[in-house]
């Protein structure tokens, strides 16, 4: 039994609660009621507060505050964004996120970040558990502040270990990110079979199809091919956590690959009012480097632009520049906001308008994009006004190193220069 359990069971038998003030970041108050209510069972007596805007959380971080519980998926300030800026003003308070739309990669994302822990929603029960134990903690922190004793190499190690997270060492990631990736490695075996049969069944190849039938295959095929991309995603962003993305470097040529973004980005371009510009520059030098990752960065920026352009044009010009070649990808869409624009390359953010999370994806195409830019020797930046759309410029070298370093979680993070 650890303390934190034996701190609960005395308070239950004393009759005695223990009051605590609680900072909610949580846009659901049938939720908050129910979070509220698991820390009577468990004990506490909480003096509690419920905000759903960062205005809002900014203001009450002010207030003694013993505890943050926050949500994970509001639509325009997310529980990543909250631990920073608690961070920047409270390091010692438990920041816990408790959340519905929690996966692996996302819970070991806010770990790393220095979350306290991440609980579940349908998983409430244990709430009061982990309070008392990351209450526990804070205390213990607080003793030992108070009662320096001289620190050995090894004591400095440990002492290092809450930045991952509680509990999350460094060899915790790796394994961590491993599984994740092993596991969305086999799940894209089943799914292009999927998408096979479905091309199969398309070409009628099994008899004639129904127009309903033809439009019903046509939505299963859209829906597999975005779950392909989402599990591509997932498993580019976990051997960047592991530090194994490895390059592949051959001699591009850039009309041609530029022929095949076309194509494939060819349906989401086929909308009223929206038109999609491509421009390439004759004799454009080949380039050597990984034609795979590069495919990857146009594409993301592309698919990027023509999510958020509702009418307008989408526009892709490829030129020469200096030692290298510069792709621009504009668009006259929504544009993203200042605050959206210090962290559009950090994983899980989505920018734009409010209704983001409603055009699918969970927030990794820019950090992909800007992760494969560094890790080809390059370098990118984005201007943008709200309303009026945005410009992405990625230059690359002409050759890109084959000695290139690793890449580190922590780098592919950093906004561009």
């Amino acid at each position: 039994m650890d303390l934190s359990t034996s701190r609960l069971r005395a308070d239950r038998e004393s009759g005695t609660r223990e009051r605590i003030r609680v900072l909610m970041l949580e846009d659901q108050p049938a939720d908050t009621e129910l979070m509220v209510r698991e820390l009577r069972v468990a004990g506490f007596d909480p003096a509690w507060e419920r905000v759903d805007s960062e205005a809002e959380y900014r203001s009450r971080l002010g207030d003694a505050i013993d505890v943050v519980l926050a949500d994970h998926g509001l639509m325009r300030f997310n529980s990543l964004r909250a631990l920073r800026v608690l961070r920047e003003q409270s390091p010692d308070v438990p920041f816990i996120v408790v959340s519905g739309a929690l996966d692996a990669a996302t819970t070991a994302a806010l770990l790393r970040a220095g979350a306290t822990a991440c609980v579940p929603k349908t998983t409430l029960g244990g709430l009061g558990a982990v309070v008392a134990r990351a209450l526990d903690q804070r205390g213990r922190r607080a003793v030992d502040a108070a009662s320096p004793a001289p620190i050995s190499p090894t004591t400095a190690q440990v002492a290092s270990a809450p930045q991952l997270g509680e509990g999350m060492t460094a060899e915790t990631q790796r394994w961590e990110s491993e599984f994740v990736a092993a596991m969305s490695h086999e799940m894209r075996t089943p799914l292009h079979v999927i998408v096979g049969y479905n091309e199969l069944l398309l070409r009628e190849s099994y008899g004639t199809l129904t127009r309903e039938q033809r439009a019903a295959l046509e939505r299963v095929g859209r829906s597999a091919r975005q779950l392909v991309n989402l599990i591509d995603a997932t498993l580019d962003m976990c051997r960047f956590e592991v530090g194994r993305e490895p390059l592949d470097v051959s001699l591009v040529e850039l009309s041609p690959l530029v022929d095949e973004l076309r194509a494939e980005t060819e349906d989401l371009a086929l909308r009223p009012h929206v038109s999609c510009e491509w421009r390439i520059a004759p004799g454009m030098p080949m380039l050597r480097t990984d034609r795979v990752k590069l495919k990857v960065i146009l594409k993301n920026l592309v698919t990027n632009a023509l999510k958020f352009t509702h009418e307008g044009v989408v526009r892709i010009d490829v030129n020469p520049s200096a030692s290298g070649v510069t792709c621009t990808v504009s668009d006259t869409g929504v544009g993203i906001s200042p605050e959206d624009l210090a962290v559009i390359f950090e994983p899980f953010q989505q920018a734009g308008d409010a209704g983001a999370r409603g055009r699918g994806g969970v927030g990794l195409g820019l950090y992909i994009v800007h992760s494969f830019v560094q890790l080809l020797g390059g370098s990118i930046d984005v201007t943008s006004r709200c309303g009026e759309g945005s410009t992405f410029r990625v230059w690359l070298p002409l050759a890109v190193r084959r000695d290139a370093p690793p890449l580190s979680s922590s780098s592919a993070a950093d906004a561009p220069a």
